[in-house]
């Protein structure tokens, strides 16, 4: 009796799992919209420009330079 009680268990158990499976996509659960609203139901606004400290925008890299002042040099050709 105890393993028949078990095994009955046991299967629904199985079958609920699979009906959950199957069912899941239908409900829709994670809904996307075609345009994300903010709290006040308008369009999120873009991030402000990168500013740095002096409120100015940021200055690319200076070129890179070797020891003596001058541009790097490319590797010499493999010669085999």
């Amino acid at each position: 009796m105890k393993k028949t009680i078990t095994l009955v268990s046991l299967s629904v158990a199985v079958l609920l799992v699979f009906g959950w499976m199957l069912a899941t996509p239908l409900l829709e659960i994670n809904l996307t919209h075609s345009a994300p609203l903010v709290a006040d139901g308008g369009p999120p606004m873009p991030p402000p420009p990168y500013l740095v400290a002096d409120g100015g925008p940021p200055m690319p890299p200076p070129p890179y330079l070797v020891a003596d002042g001058g541009p790097p040099m490319p590797p010499p050709p493999y010669n085999a």
